[in-house]
């Protein structure tokens, strides 16, 4: 309860521990008079709120049970101090002194605000935030301060922590990686933090009052146009916010300030008031065009041969199974091409690697100056590359490898002075509703690339099933693997049988018969030496020969 003047047109009360005085000349009825002052008494004693009066030089004329007990204290032990005592720190007492001197003189500049709040020190040491509302009454003759308090530490204390923690919040936000932003009910963005500006490089009050679209458009290079895929991120982006729905991770290009291209991530959810009513959006944006050259960087990588830049090995073989399914369900036809160098280990051998990548790197430009950019060119390692020539015919592939031919006819790999030719040798195999194996394609095409070598070099052979020649060739092929596999199991056997004169002569000789031991029967050396003699691995097989015979030798002695 706030206590102001108690005037009345016939006299003035005052209060003066304990009693009262008068200020006109009139007595009035003391029996009234101190029933008065009692019920007076009582009735600011038994107040919930705080009362203490005090003068001008901080003496307490009165204290409340409820302004003591706020402190700890009783309201004998205040009376018994000066007011100032329970002030602190030092700073709140020159403030409180300004306000009393204001008041007291009228000349004072200082406006002395009536409701304030104060630190009041408790009994038990912590502080009291006593919330004073002031008037200036007369006490005995003498001007005193007349204040009601109430404890308002609480709310003091939860507007403090709220305080921290916006400013605890606003400092995160203009040193972390991202921005935050708001956006009213029309997606106009309404706030926007200090980061923005030294992360995307433009200032706030260029995107504030306007959308994402609108600014996004406004800040595009002229000769800019959306992809097909941005369009459609673009559409998604506005229906969710028109549905009023969250959304996170919308990726989108931005310019910066000096042109640059950068790439910028927002996420956002909708804010809505208590009635229920959508108010906009608020969110957080960063720039992630690092990240995204990265990413974009490995993925490369990835799918990409390091020293030519095309498709590498992996990805191709990834390919040409689903241009095999594709070829399945949809009985299109597209055309296998697989790619050997001719003379290429001359310029490794005499120049050494760095000029071979350096001749790998040409020849790429070239492939690819040849090839559409729907097709599937790779690098499948060394100096071999391999096409899959996208819905085309057998006669526009080879149409297509002609001029390659051409092409490579006409070229010359120079380095250090010295002067190259190199020569290309291809083979072509279909892919059709009849392929069923990659595995198989690749053994087809690549036979038909050995037999353009054998005809002749820089040369292109299509395979057929009923090709005499690669059909030798692929079984060749086939017994140098097997004979590879044979060697380190020992699975060849050596027959002996003497070889007796005659004419009757004197001594035996022996003749050792070689034999391929396939688990059921023994091959004929005339079925797998072409193979071995083509694949350079009759030499090896000499050897195998060789040691077996001696250890033979060895472990029959008498035959000696």
């Amino acid at each position: 309860m706030a206590i102001g003047k108690l005037k009345n047109k016939r006299f003035n009360v005052r209060c003066a521990r304990g009693r009262f005085g008068y200020s006109n000349q009139q007595q009035p009825n003391t029996t009234l008079l101190n029933s008065g002052e009692k019920r007076f008494m009582e009735l600011m004693n038994a107040s919930y709120q705080g009362i203490i009066v005090h003068s001008f030089d901080w003496k307490p004329l009165f204290v409340n049970k409820a302004y003591a007990g706020t402190l700890g204290y009783l309201p004998q032990d205040i009376l018994n101090w000066q007011s100032i005592q329970l002030l602190y720190p030092y700073d709140e007492i020159l403030r409180l002194k300004g306000y009393l001197n204001s008041r007291v003189n009228k000349f004072s500049k200082q406006i002395a605000p009536s409701v304030y709040e104060v630190q009041v020190k408790h009994k038990q040491g912590h502080p009291v935030i006593l919330q004073h509302t002031v008037s200036v009454t007369s006490w005995e003759g003498y001007p005193a301060a007349l204040i009601s308090a109430t404890d308002v530490t609480e709310k003091y204390m939860s507007r403090q922590a709220l305080a921290l923690s916006e400013e605890r919040f606003r400092d995160f936000a203009e040193s972390a990686s991202d921005w935050c932003w708001e956006a009213d009910e029309h997606f106009r963005f309404t706030f926007m933090s200090d980061s923005f500006e030294r992360i995307a490089g433009v200032p706030k009050s260029a995107i504030i009052g306007k959308t994402r679209r609108e600014f996004f458009d406004k800040n595009l290079p002229t000769n800019y146009k959306l992809s097909p895929s941005e369009q459609t991120e673009w559409d998604k982006h506005i229906n969710d916010l028109k549905n009023h729905l969250p959304f996170s991770h919308f990726e989108y290009n931005w310019f910066g300030r000096n042109g640059e291209l950068l790439v910028l991530s927002a996420s956002g959810k909708p804010v809505f008031d208590e009635a229920g009513e959508f108010r906009g959006y608020r969110g957080t944006a960063r720039n992630i065009t690092d990240e995204k050259m990265l990413s974009e960087k490995l993925s490369f990588q990835a799918s990409h041969d390091e020293l030519t830049g095309l498709l590498n090995r992996r990805y191709f073989d990834e390919a040409l199974n689903k241009a095999i399914e594709e070829a399945q369900e949809s009985k299109s036809e597209h055309v296998l091409v697989y790619l050997d160098l001719d003379r290429f280990k001359i310029v490794n051998d005499t120049c050494g690697h760095g000029a071979g990548d350096a001749l790998l790197q040409q020849l790429s430009h070239i492939f690819s100056s040849i090839f559409s950019k729907r097709d599937v060119l790779a690098r499948l390692g060394g100096d071999e590359f391999a096409v899959i020539m996208r819905n085309c015919t057998v006669n526009q592939s080879m149409r297509t490898t002609q001029q390659l031919h051409q092409k490579i006819d006409d070229f010359r790999f120079v380095w250090n002075g010295r002067s190259f030719t190199i020569g290309i040798s291809a083979g072509v195999a279909i892919i059709d509703q009849s392929s069923d194996n990659a595995s198989r394609l690749l053994q087809n095409v690549d036979a038909a690339c050995y037999m353009a070598k054998e005809l002749g070099r820089n040369k292109t052979h299509i395979f057929s099933e009923n090709d005499d020649d690669l059909s030798r060739r692929q079984s060749e092929m086939q017994w140098a693997a097997r004979i590879t596999d044979v060697l380190p199991n020992d699975d060849f056997t050596l027959f002996v049988q003497p070889i007796v004169p005659m004419s009757g002569a004197q001594g035996v000789f022996y003749e050792l018969l070689l034999r391929m031991n396939d688990g059921e029967n023994f091959i004929l050396p005339t079925v797998f030496l072409s193979a071995a003699e083509r694949y350079d691995l009759s030499m090896n097989i000499d050897y195998w020969v060789l040691r077996k015979a001696l250890f033979w030798l060895g472990s029959n002695p008498k035959l000696l």
